[in-house]
């Protein structure tokens, strides 16, 4: 409040140099603690940081689970041949899933941003600060030269992305903090349009062979499904199953090398990989060359490649929940109604919940009162 040396009565004598100032206080925590997690709360820390059991999402998104995280970005910019108006919502989806491979993260954690001056690219990875210098190292040693670089986006379909330049390489920063901490879900958590569902103009087999819209599908119909090891089968749908005819939303349209398409929220899981059925993944960790599973006459799924991955705005949100734990074929495509311990849950449960007449309860005391179901 006063020059230093003019309050002598209250001070005391004064030296003529000021003593220095103490240091700032350092700079704000950055906490990381949503449950923004597909699988938040379930007792187990999925978002790959320290004492995780699984890595199924970014980190800082599974706080109940895992705690709040302290969070890093290591960020760098690209300089990309071509003009700003190629790189559509969908190349730049496909570009933050090769770089997430790359380094080891949740495709959620990366954020491209694509300006003018060329094509300027600029990326940031938010990670666990004790991730931070491996996710560095490793985006380091894919993007050391322009080639390189340019071979880290080579899954990339509908755009050719050639790296002119590393404008600036990775880096590790702070993250900036966020406005508040809080453990909670947040607001949108339950909205229909973050549920894994498919669009009303989906379609289903029947027993008897015949296709059904999924905004036509009834509790008790008996449709066409895989089982965990790809064999083919019938299974009866639950009670459980979401179905709201009046939600529009944004979906993503997985294509097959065989001509099938499945068009499906980011949410919703399918099986992948080099054996049907219990591997799977949500559409949104969907890349070009994955190997999805079809219906087929031999009574076994069978593999094909997807193609090409693009986004649709349709009406209605239903998903399929079957009796048994099994897997809908929707659209001739094998998928799954949740993760793969969900559905293993679902065998056992749902059977239990129909034969002692809790399923309406259940519903009731399970879901919130928005839920929608057939």
């Amino acid at each position: 409040m006063c020059i230093y040396g003019t309050d002598c009565v209250d001070c005391g004598p004064r030296t003529a140099t000021a003593p220095p100032r103490p240091p700032p206080p350092p700079p704000a925590r950055s906490l990381g603690c949503s449950n923004t997690c597909d699988s938040f709360d379930d007792g187990e820390c999925d978002d790959g940081g320290d004492g995780a059991v699984y890595s199924e999402c970014a980190g800082g998104t599974d706080c109940t689970d895992c705690g709040p995280r302290d969070m890093s970005v290591v960020g760098f910019a690209l300089q990309l041949a071509g003009d700003v108006s190629s790189f559509t919502p969908l190349v730049r989806t496909e570009m933050q899933s090769a770089i997430a491979t790359v380094a080891g993260v949740h495709p959620s954690s990366v954020t491209v941003d694509v300006t003018s001056g060329s094509v300027i690219v600029n990326v940031r990875i938010l990670t666990p600060t004790t991730n931070a210098t491996s996710v560095q190292s490793a985006v380091v040693s894919a993007t050391s030269t322009p080639n390189s670089t340019t071979s880290m986006f080579a899954s990339v379909s509908g755009v050719s992305v050639t790296v002119l330049a590393i404008v600036t390489p990775p880096t590790v920063s702070a993250s900036t903090p966020s406005p508040t901490v809080s453990a909670s879900p947040p607001p949108s958590a339950n909205r229909g349009d973050g549920l894994p569902c498919f669009p009303s103009s989906a379609t289903v087999v029947l027993a008897s062979g015949a296709k059904k819209s999924l905004d036509a599908l009834q509790v008790g119909d008996e449709i066409i499904v895989a089982t965990a090891e790809g064999v083919l089968t019938t299974d009866t749908v639950s009670a459980l199953s979401l179905a709201d005819n009046d939600a529009e939303s944004t979906f993503l349209v997985l294509s097959t090398a065989a001509g099938r398409n499945v068009t499906l929220t980011e949410a919703h899981h399918v099986p992948v990989g080099p054996s049907c059925c219990a591997t799977l993944k949500t559409a949104i960790e969907m890349k070009l060359g994955d190997t999805m599973w079809l219906s087929s006459t031999t009574g076994a799924a069978m593999p094909s490649a997807v193609t090409k991955i693009a986004t649709v705005s349709k009406k209605g949100l239903h998903s399929p929940v079957m009796t048994n734990g099994h897997f809908p074929l929707v659209d001739g495509i094998v998928t799954a109604f949740d993760s793969i311990n969900m559905v293993t849950v679902a065998s056992y449960g749902i059977p239990i919940l129909e034969a002692t007449g809790t399923i309406e309860l259940f519903k009731r005391v399970a879901f919130d009162s928005q839920r929608k179901f057939i």
